[in-house]
């Protein structure tokens, strides 16, 4: 792999990244999934071929793992609010069920 196309190829990594994040922040986690699948195939390749500087690597890696931290925050955000969005919709339900006991037996 030439040098030079990594610092092309770790842009290309963070902005997928981005566009993940993005994703997950409106919740379209089919899209986001799509995105890591992508992401994760251009981070195998660019890390695939270690004869290059090691040092830059591991700033590379550094720099994703960083991205990734912010991501999985973004997750763990996201899964709480479905658990309260559910929460709310099973209170929902069982209010509509108690509804309709109560005009059964009218």
């Amino acid at each position: 792999m030439n040098a030079d196309a990594r610092p092309e190829q770790m842009e290309a990594i963070r902005q997928i990244g981005q566009r993940i994040r993005e994703q997950v922040r409106q919740a379209d986690l089919e899209t986001a999934g799509d995105l890591a699948v992508e992401r994760h195939q251009q981070v195998v390749a660019l890390f695939s071929d270690l004869d290059g500087d090691g040092d830059m690597l591991a700033a590379g890696i550094r720099e994703l793992l960083d991205e990734d931290r912010e991501l999985i925050g973004l997750l763990t955000e996201l899964r709480s609010r479905l658990e309260q969005e559910l929460g709310s919709a099973r209170r929902g339900a069982r209010s509509a069920r108690a509804y309709m006991e109560v005009a059964d037996r009218r």
